[in-house]
């Protein structure tokens, strides 16, 4: 999902990894989303983290580990203040595809976005990360094939100790039903009301809930998954521009150019024409 969001560079690759600590105390959450243009496995120690990616909410427990893809928007819960310790791991989409090529079972890593392991399964996770820590400060002539060794051992003990199992709270649940209504239902004379009523919430509980967790409101959120619709639709369909702006949702082809606009930075019209000066 593309919405609002600004790339986060703040790790130095070394050998296209990087392993970054933290121990926060006082965590705070994060005003919009961000994304990496690597590959961003997140290992909780300890506290509790909450995220929210790909449409999806998910608080992390310690034993636990995320697998953000590159690109990918995800924003921290700005209320879950509690203090935590974790590891994160970046590897770039070049060297991912390298291992995934050397060691084919690695692509189910890929499709998982949340993995829960045993505890003592987690232990050998964190000592291989040290591991890695250690090459990428070490930088010798044989670092580069020790990482790769490394990783491809860590992903392969993730792959094989996952019991993918996901937790989540009553709230959490709740509010994940309404944001999956929004997902198959975009095109419909949605309400905020009505999704309220879904997810069990007051008006005004839901607002808050719903902003919290996602950094958008109902109809930030809503739009949004209304133009990355049309978006699909203008590169892979011979729809007019009315035909789309009414299939996504949109009462007026007027008000649906004003959001589309607003988001992507350009007209539909002119989205359209530069997906056709770019296909071969």
């Amino acid at each position: 999902m593309n919405y609002t969001s600004v790339l986060d560079t703040d790790y130095k690759l070394y050998c296209d990894c990087a392993v970054s600590y933290a121990k926060v105390d006082d965590p705070k959450g994060m005003p919009c989303a961000h994304y990496h243009e690597d590959y961003e496995l997140y290992f909780l120690i300890s506290g509790s983290r909450k995220y929210f990616f790909s449409t999806q909410i998910f608080t992390i427990q310690p034993n636990q580990i995320m697998l953000i893809k590159p690109n990918e928007p995800h924003q921290v819960n700005i209320n879950l203040n509690i203090p935590y310790e974790r590891y994160v791991l970046y590897i770039t989409p070049k060297l991912m595809s390298i291992l995934c090529k050397d060691f084919p079972s690695l692509k189910h890593v890929l499709a998982t976005p949340f993995f829960n392991l045993p505890e003592e399964a987690f232990k050998k996770a964190i000592k291989l990360l040290l591991k890695l820590r250690d090459e990428t400060t070490l930088q010798d002539s044989l670092s580069n094939d020790y990482i790769k060794a490394i990783l491809a051992e860590l992903l392969l003990l993730i792959e094989r100790n996952n019991t993918d199992f996901l937790s989540a709270n009553k709230k959490d649940l709740r509010l994940q039903n309404a944001i999956d209504h929004i997902i198959a239902n975009y095109h419909e004379n949605l309400t905020l009301d009505n999704c309220a009523k879904i997810a069990c919430m007051s008006h005004s509980h839901f607002s808050r809930e719903f902003h919290k967790t996602t950094a958008l409101s109902f109809k930030e959120f809503l739009n949004r998954i209304r133009i990355d619709n049309a978006c699909e639709l203008l590169e892979t369909t011979p729809l007019s521009i009315t035909e789309i702006s009414q299939n996504v949702g949109f009462s007026t082809e007027s008000h649906f150019g004003y959001i589309f606009k607003s988001i992507k930075g350009v007209s539909p019209t002119v989205y359209k024409k530069q997906l056709l000066k770019t296909k071969p």
